[in-house]
């Protein structure tokens, strides 16, 4: 869970802000900064609850939805039935039985990760509401706690809530390994580098960047990848429709991906990798209109 509460200038009030100012400017500062600390907890504990509610609500309104869109017609009349009359339906002709059977199947597919995402927002309203219980004090009729010992209960209860988001993670961790060993053990004529430096570099972040051979042969085999052009090479889409439509990640935020794994893990590389990775943005620069002769301004254009 991420806490933040707007202060001056759209920075987090949770934390102390780094200025660079006199001395007896920053006793000042630094007092305020405390004595606003409690409410700004509490407020930025409020709005974490009211957003994962609000997400729950919509899920789920997005679920009902979906089950009422599923207008189920059988092939037979049920109520002549149950009085020994057999009649076919005739609003059931092959074309709504077609698409009632897409709209089933579409259904049934997402069922368990409806299931599972609606568990894990559970869980975090449950985990919001007993943020708030602390900083508030179970019985709202009586002051709330001093901040000292607001702060330790908070430490507490994000200790059991990071293990708690651990738990519910193993089945991704397990994912990604997948990901990640089929990448490595694929052929060049297979090899996805996208879906490699992805499951990398999440599998990396789950694991605390706790660097093991998983990890350090996605490194050498991604390093070796990158073309000259600096663009690594994806077919897979991280999203399709069932009309066809496909969303693959652009070249910068593989890009992106691949120098946060590097960063991250320590790997080792050379000028020349260095020069291959800048190139991505020295090919898709673009001079903008408003550039001066005195003044170049650049952009660039990630396709």
């Amino acid at each position: 869970m991420a806490l933040f509460c707007k202060g001056r200038f759209g920075q987090n009030a949770l934390l102390l802000p780094d200025l660079k100012i006199r001395p007896k400017s920053f006793r000042n500062v630094t007092k305020k900064y405390f004595t606003s600390l409690h409410d700004n907890i509490k407020e930025s504990i409020e709005n974490l609850f009211d957003t994962v509610a609000r997400v729950y609500y919509d899920l789920y309104r997005f679920r009902e939805d979906e089950v009422k869109s599923l207008k189920i017609v059988e092939p037979i009349k049920i109520k002549e039935a149950e009085k020994g009359n057999l009649i076919f339906d005739k609003r059931l002709d092959r074309g709504m039985r077609w698409e009632q059977e897409e709209k089933e199947n579409k259904l049934n597919r997402t069922a368990t990760s409806h299931r599972f995402a609606m568990k894990v927002i559970e869980d975090a309203i449950v985990n919001a509401h007993g943020l708030l219980e602390i900083v508030r004090g179970e019985d709202t009729t009586k002051p709330s706690p001093e901040i000292g010992a607001a702060l330790d209960g908070l430490r507490k209860d994000f200790y059991r809530i990071k293990r708690r988001v651990h738990r519910v993670l193993e089945p991704s961790k397990q994912y990604l390994k997948w990901v990640i060993n089929r990448e490595l053990a694929a052929s060049d004529s297979t090899f996805d580098a996208g879906e490699l430096v992805f499951a990398a570099t999440s599998y990396g972040a789950i694991n605390d960047w706790r660097v093991d051979g998983k990890l350090t042969r996605a490194c050498d085999k991604l390093v070796a990848a990158l073309p000259d052009s600096g663009r690594l090479a994806t077919k897979r889409p991280f999203q399709a429709h069932e009309s066809g439509r496909r969303s693959i990640p652009i070249g910068c935020e593989m890009s992106r991906a691949l120098a946060n794994l590097l960063q991250r893990t320590g790997h080792d590389f050379d000028a020349d990798f260095v020069g291959r990775m800048l190139h991505i943005f020295e090919d898709s620069a673009i001079e903008l209109p408003e550039s001066t002769a005195t003044e170049r301004l650049l952009g660039w254009n990630f396709d």
